[in-house]
């Protein structure tokens, strides 16, 4: 998400969070589930999915206050996350991302779709891969904690270390279109 912001595509880099979160939700936990039942702990059921509501609940109440998730929004979801692990997020995603981002801009452009459709569908999909691999791996072994901790866990690490970064390079603007897609990212976590 973040070299998409730093090349102003920013329809993209707020599709791909929210994308990459319904995707989490609907596809890797169905696809986990058809494994294996899964079975919630009640850690999971009164920490995790509460903590996965509410940061979806702040990406739609920081969307709406200032119509941008901006550097202030920002800079309140980045304060305690480790200078290393941002510093290696960051390489990584420039380096992977830049080629991600030509590429999606210009299926964008020569197929007269906009950014947003493209980062909710293609390069959320291409997002959420690592995420489908570990939680079908750990529903094979009825690892059902890491299966179910590793799709709330990309979540929230999405809104609030991911967004916070990107919005702190460029604001995100929402619009409405993108309110919608906040909802329906809320909703599937219900």
């Amino acid at each position: 998400m973040i070299p998409q912001t730093v090349n102003g595509n920013t329809g993209i880099a707020l599709g791909n969070l929210v994308g990459s979160n319904i995707f989490n939700i609907l596809v890797i936990l169905g696809v986990s589930a058809s494994i294996t039942p899964l079975a919630v702990k009640t850690k999971t059921t009164w920490i995790e999915i509460p903590i996965c509501l509410l940061s979806a609940t702040l990406l739609v109440l920081f969307a709406f206050l200032p119509l941008t998730a901006g550097k202030g929004t920002g800079l309140i979801s980045t304060v305690a996350k480790p200078a290393l692990i941002i510093l290696v997020s960051l390489i990584m995603l420039i380096v992977g991302g830049r080629f991600i981002v030509m590429a999606s801009v210009s299926i964008a452009g020569g197929l007269g779709i906009s950014e947003r459709i493209i980062g909710l569908t293609i390069v959320a999909t291409g997002t959420s891969l690592p995420e489908l691999a570990t939680s079908i791996a750990a529903a094979s072994k009825g690892k059902t904690d890491i299966a179910i901790g590793n799709i709330l866990g990309s979540n929230i690490f999405n809104v609030c270390m991911i967004l916070g970064l990107t919005a702190l390079i460029n604001p995100l603007p929402v619009s409405a279109a993108s309110a919608a897609d906040l909802f329906v990212n809320l909703f599937a976590i219900f």
